[in-house]
């Protein structure tokens, strides 16, 4: 279901360890966060930018996360060391699965 893609957080809200948090319940479903990006500034809703063809992974994300087609960049880039980036946004913190 996860296609084993490897994942990069990014933490652009204002809560402090949602990234952590985040990282924590994602394993705990199967994926994989193998890196912690810097923050590219606030954001209300959550974005992931795919570089690979890990389309399961994108699927299981997108449903997980409630992404709507325009929180979903398509960027394509073979020398990536992660094969999706998401970027968390307010939307997720206020719906983040506590106690899950």
């Amino acid at each position: 279901q996860s296609d084993s893609a490897k994942i990069r957080l990014v933490n652009n809200t204002y809560v402090a360890d949602l990234d952590q948090r985040t990282a924590a319940y994602l394993n705990a479903q199967g994926l994989q966060v193998v890196a912690f990006g810097t923050p590219t500034g606030y954001a209300s809703r959550t974005k992931v930018i795919l570089y690979t063809s890990k389309l399961y992974a994108l699927r299981y994300v997108k449903d997980l996360f409630g992404l709507e087609s325009p929180q979903i960049v398509i960027r394509p880039d073979p020398a990536s060391k992660v094969d999706m980036e998401i970027q968390l946004g307010e939307d997720w913190a206020g719906g983040f699965p506590d106690g899950e």
